[in-house]
């Protein structure tokens, strides 16, 4: 395969202003990196080219110049210029790579001091502003985001349980005796947090339109990368489909008057009426909720995964929790809110898999030269920054950051504002939907450990005899870029036996 990213040292002095050169400068070779490598690989291998210095330094990547940022400091200096460091460019890049003209995606960059979205707005906000607006004012903490939790979260939750009730439930693998059965934990997830998000979401006319979205969407988790990376069609056969069917699917929902769809979500319904007003018609529409629904979706069900296969791989952790979130849980009501305040370790433990799990880039277009820990950015070329590498930061995480450690949290709780930890990113971006993804991972937890007396690993067979062995905890696959938590490696699911409490 051709290799297309490469960094070379005799370009830089093009894009550096003098107050930048660095000993990056005096490289004399050619370093290749293939396709696939991630931003974090990236940044780690070129880091330590760099030395220990954090000083923020410059390649040429695809033809493009970019600033990679190292220090927490910077970093988090780069959120108080937001004004010259703008995301703008690549949010458009990616809506036109669904195939929406560049004509109508800069209006939905344009603001219009008339439109009533804008109403008692300081300022008035562009269309894809507004639609964050919408997805902060339903999801972030008050009346609002506890009745969505109450009403559609839970319930949604509650029902991905329901294994007598749903015939051939995508979980479950067998029973294993007339008190147990054995399930897929990672399809578990999928049912709770992908499947369950959707009915919340759009309700039962979308499973109508296509009953296998879960598929499709899985398909595209495992493929999507090459979008990423804009891999051409010949190499990209099986994202293109992915892709095609979801469009397709967002598309055909969005042709259906609203009141066929069943479904009364603030969010969508609030967006859409934003888009139309931009002069988006159906296909546009069901392209930006393509978008939109791989943000939504993409990281809570692995979230989930990775602290659970925590969990069962800790007995003694697991009981901890257990006897935690109990209080919580009563007949078939889940206490959101003491979850959220009162779990203090299953916190900890959540906190610190994020941490470990992050695995996004943050990129931004200069606007203007900007200067960042003492160096001028030029005007014109990008910022990257990988929250992984901040994440892996040993001033601040330890000599083995990699391993994840439950109560690092709690024995150290200035961790969570240290500018070494950002999983939800910063600034204007901070993640609207980190609230809701907190309480809708936490009942999901919760709801698994009481409902269950006994959960174990169900072991694999060696050889003819009649014993087991427990597999090996799971790999996360950082070999392909995800734009938020890192999947587990094809295949590493693991099995689980469950008991149900008396």
């Amino acid at each position: 395969m051709t290799q297309r990213s490469y960094l070379t040292g005799s370009r830089l002095s093009d894009m550096l202003s003098p107050s930048l050169l660095t000993s990056m400068d005096h490289w004399k070779m050619l370093c290749r990196f293939p396709p696939t490598t991630t931003a974090s690989h990236l940044i780690e291998s070129l880091s330590k080219k760099n030395g220990s210095s954090k000083e923020p330094f410059a390649i040429t990547m695809a033809g493009k110049p970019i600033y990679l940022l190292t220090n927490p400091k910077d970093i988090a200096e780069t959120y108080r210029h937001e004004d010259t460091l703008s995301m703008d460019m690549v949010v458009k890049d990616l809506y036109s790579r669904t195939g929406i003209s560049m004509d109508k995606v800069n209006r939905l960059f344009i603001a219009n001091p008339e439109s009533p979205h804008n109403k008692g707005l300081p300022r008035p906000l562009h269309y894809i502003d507004i639609s964050m607006e919408y997805f902060r004012w339903e999801l972030s903490p008050g009346e609002s985001l506890d009745r969505f939790v109450n009403e559609a979260a839970i319930p949604a939750i509650l029902k991905a349980f329901d294994f007598d009730r749903t015939p051939a439930h995508s979980a479950v693998l067998h029973n294993d005796s007339d008190d147990s059965l054995v399930v897929s934990l990672e399809h578990l997830c999928i049912e709770a947090l992908i499947s369950g998000v959707v009915d919340i979401y759009y309700g039962p006319a979308l499973w109508k339109i296509n009953p296998d979205f879960v598929h499709s969407f899985m398909m595209w988790e495992r493929v999507n990368w090459k979008y990423i990376f804009q891999l051409p069609g010949f190499l990209s056969k099986d994202m293109l489909e992915a892709k095609r069917d979801l469009v397709d699917t967002f598309v055909t929902y969005f042709e259906m008057d609203r009141t066929e769809r069943d479904c009364g979500n603030l969010f969508v319904n609030s967006v859409e009426d934003t888009l139309r007003e931009a002069g988006m018609g159906n296909e546009e529409i069901g392209r930006i909720f393509f978008l939109h629904s791989w943000a939504i979706l993409g990281n809570m069900y692995k979230t989930a995964f990775w602290i659970i296969a925590h969990l069962v791989y800790n007995p003694s952790l697991l009981e901890a929790i257990r006897i935690e979130v109990t209080p919580a849980i009563t007949k078939g009501e889940v206490d959101h809110q003491y979850l959220s305040k009162d779990c203090i370790l299953l916190d900890s433990l959540y906190a610190d898999v994020l941490r470990a799990t992050m695995s996004s880039p943050m990129v931004r277009d200069i606007t203007e030269t900007t200067t960042i820990g003492g160096k001028k950015l030029r005007k014109g070329n990008r910022i990257m920054v990988s929250y992984r590498q901040l994440h892996l930061n040993t001033d601040v995480w330890g000599p083995t950051p990699e391993l994840v450690q439950p109560d690092r949290f709690l024995r150290d709780k200035s961790l969570k504002t240290n500018n070494s930890y950002r999983p939800w990113g910063g600034g204007s971006t901070l993640c609207p939907g980190r609230f809701f993804a907190k309480k809708t991972i936490f009942t999901f937890i919760s709801v698994l450990l009481v409902r269950y007396s006994a959960i174990h690993i169900k072991e694999e067979t060696v050889g003819d005899n009649k014993g087991g062995r427990k597999p090996a905890f799971p790999r996360a696959d950082f070999s392909k870029p995800i734009p938020g938590i890192v999947s587990p490696m094809m295949g590493d699911d693991i099995s689980l036996i469950l008991r149900e409490s008396d």
